[in-house]
């Protein structure tokens, strides 16, 4: 398979011109009328001049051939009134001043105005030359852009469904580009994204630097583009199958399967990939992008670094998340979102040693919606970053007024991968503690094992800016994800949250009363207190009690509640009985 890779190339220099769009197109015929007027006047201004009149031929030859050499025959047809008249009146020049016919000696001064209009036109030239390549070039992969994507494949494309042949697209992204980005700066990343390109190129079995293939619809090759950002397109005729177009797919990720050696350091990534078949999937250029589109979104779903076909329940999908997004913004700008509050007791004794803030959003039908029904899509629309500002900002406000009553009740949150990935959490949490006036003590970060080892550099230097305004960190869901000793070693954490999936099975299966041993030793060799997550049960309090786990947090102490109904359940006593 060749490339078309290079696709990208402008059209020819005399096709531009010529095209009715430019602008360029729309000036000549003001530039030209100007230089016939100027040629006239000169030849006014030379009377009897022997060696200086030109012959209506001559004058013909000068202008006209101008004419054609840089517009055309097209703009030859429409000046050549303009010409006749300038013809007609030299001739009648000549006739006044002698009967005989003037020499075609061109003098200086008409060679001056030929080369000034050579000379301008040349100009022209080479500006619509770079404007073209500005329009239809992507300038760091020397790709085809979004708009010459689209300004090639239309054609083929309605070629195709009018002859009865197909093709596919796929929509390619950058698995976890912009943390890379964040973490290694924008020139680091444009050079991943260059090497993208060429191995995107080479999985393709494409050449670089041929020149579009614009003949209509005739599109024979692959046609690769930079949609945008990490985004890359590829329109592949003929390619009808699914089984076909798998195996390019699969090429596509394993060109990926090395990592990339940037500023000496070993970065991995992935791709997520969207394949449409058309005309399965779609019969005009906009539908079959947007299946494309929506299948890649469906490959991130499920784990990155893969490909997913479109199908129509997909589509349905889409619609779904494209509403849920709307209603989500709708809700933070009208203030639906709640907090609530579970508390967390001390295994021992039952009384409430802190609590966790858990997001709910109050739906205007009425309904209680709990998170994970909405906060998958707040990550993937990138909403999550406003509303997770939103959530450390109202628990440092509810923690204060707590502290303010002579309560000071440690509040911990969860925070989101994506709020890690924008490199804003630490600045965030700061100004939420300054502008309520909350010690950092008072404040707890939950994040997961998985979250932590995603980005763990950008992770540290985070947490580190945030434990110097002593803000405690804690690990969610602990013994789920990587449970190793080296994210303690790395990590300051202070408390470790054992999952619920390890707290339910412990009075009827000894190894799970063997692993939450362990996981409390391995706590105490680190200085970190444990809490268990999940608690139901009285027998699993009495095991836990047993086994030396310090703080306890579930259904059987409490449900999340409002602020009120805390405050009056447990504030006002001051204790509670975990094992009640």
């Amino acid at each position: 398979m060749s490339v078309q890779a290079g696709q990208s190339q402008p059209v020819s220099e005399p096709a531009r011109i010529r095209h009715p769009g430019s602008r360029l197109f729309r000036l000549a015929p003001a530039m030209l009328a100007a230089l016939l007027a100027a040629a006239a006047a000169a030849i006014y201004r030379w009377p009897g001049q022997t060696g200086v009149i030109l012959s209506t031929a001559g004058l013909a030859v000068l202008l006209g051939g101008l004419v054609i050499n840089h517009l055309g025959q097209r703009w030859y047809a429409s000046m050549r009134k303009a010409i006749c008249e300038l013809e007609g009146a030299v001739a009648e020049r000549v006739q006044g001043e002698s009967d005989r016919l003037a020499s075609l000696v061109m003098p200086p001064e008409l060679k001056a105005l030929q080369a000034m209009i050579v000379q301008t036109f040349e100009r022209l030239r080479l500006n619509a030359d770079r404007t073209a390549r500005l329009a239809y070039v992507d300038s760091l992969t020397d790709l085809p852009n979004r708009a010459q994507f689209k300004r090639l494949a239309v054609p083929y494309i309605t070629s195709a469904r009018a002859q009865g042949t197909g093709g596919a697209m796929m929509f390619i992204d950058l698995d976890r580009f912009k943390q890379v980005n964040d973490t290694l700066g924008h020139a680091q990343g444009d050079r991943i994204l260059e090497l993208f390109a060429k191995r995107l190129l080479a999985a393709l079995r494409l050449r670089e630097g041929m020149r579009a293939n614009e003949a209509g619809g005739a599109l024979t090759q692959p046609l690769l583009a930079r949609f945008g950002g990490d985004e890359f397109t590829v329109l592949i005729p003929g390619l009808m199958e699914e089984a076909s177009a798998a195996r390019v797919a699969s090429r596509i990720i394993s060109a990926f399967a090395d990592p990339f050696e940037i500023a000496g350091q070993t970065i991995q990534l992935g791709v997520s990939i969207g394949v449409a078949l058309f005309p399965q999937h779609g019969t005009d250029f906009d539908s079959l992008l947007l299946s494309a589109d929506t299948a890649m979104y469906h490959a991130k779903e499920q784990g990155r670094n893969n490909f997913q076909f479109y199908s129509a329940d997909l589509n349905r999908q889409a619609m779904e998340r494209f509403i849920l997004e709307g209603q989500l913004r709708e809700a933070l700008r009208t203030s639906q979102f709640q907090l609530y509050y579970q508390p967390q007791v001390c295994a021992q004794s039952g009384e409430i040693r802190g609590v966790e803030a858990l997001l709910r959003w109050r739906h205007p039908k009425g309904e209680l919606i709990a998170p994970f029904s909405f906060i998958p899509a707040a990550e993937e629309t990138g909403l999550i970053a406003e509303l997770g500002e939103w959530v450390i900002d109202e628990a440092c406000r509810q923690a204060a007024l707590w502290a303010s009553q002579g309560r000071p009740l440690p509040m911990a949150i969860n925070v989101s991968p994506r709020q890690f990935e924008n490199g804003q959490l630490a600045d965030q949490v700061t100004r939420a503690l300054h502008r309520h006036r909350l010690p950092g003590e008072l404040l707890e970060i939950e994040i997961t094992e998985t979250t932590a080892m995603a980005g763990l550099d950008s992770v540290l230097e985070q947490i580190a800016a945030l434990k110097r305004h002593g803000v405690r960190l804690a690990i969610d869901d602990f013994g789920t994800g990587y449970s190793n000793l080296a994210l303690l070693q790395k990590l300051p954490v202070d408390r470790i949250k054992v999952d619920r999936s390890l707290v339910t099975p412990l009075a009827s299966d000894d190894n799970a009363r063997s692993v939450i041993k362990l996981v409390i030793s391995m706590a105490r060799l680190f200085g970190c207190e444990v809490l268990a997550e999940g608690v139901e049960t009285p027998e699993q309090v009495r095991i836990l009690q047993e086994e030396s786990c310090g703080l306890l947090q579930g259904f059987l102490i409490s449900r999340p509640i409002k602020a009120e109904e805390l405050q009056e359940q447990f504030l006002a006593d001051g204790a509670v009985a975990a094992s009640a």
